[in-house]
């Protein structure tokens, strides 16, 4: 499940408006929770935050359902990487670009436990 249209478009414009600036608002953080609350009310039992900016915002601590932050798939591979921890040779590389993809930045949704 994902947020409504203009859900949507509210949390894209706090993303690349805001976070990806460095501006972290109160009123904000208190958009996303709404957003949150309108999915827990529809059946969302869990949170992902699937832009990395997202978790400058919000986090496990705001939300009272299981929250899903994206840095750390994406952040503990690349240190692994630049401290040697990881050692791949170059064929192995891939540089993906998901900005690109274009996915959904916050999805709400049912997880099986």
């Amino acid at each position: 499940m994902v947020p409504d249209a203009e859900d949507r478009t509210t949390v894209h414009d706090i993303i690349f408006g805001e976070l990806c600036r460095g501006i972290v608002l109160e009123q904000s953080r208190q958009r996303y929770l709404d957003v949150i609350a309108k999915a827990r009310a529809a059946g969302a039992d869990g949170v992902i935050l699937g832009c990395t900016e997202i978790g400058l915002l919000i986090g496990p601590t705001h939300v009272d359902l299981p929250t899903f932050d994206s840095t750390l798939p994406h952040a503990d591979p690349a240190s692994r990487l630049c401290t040697g921890a990881e050692r791949r040779a170059p064929a192995q590389r891939r540089i993906t670009r998901p900005w690109r993809l274009h996915p959904p930045h916050f999805s709400i949704g049912r997880f099986s436990r």
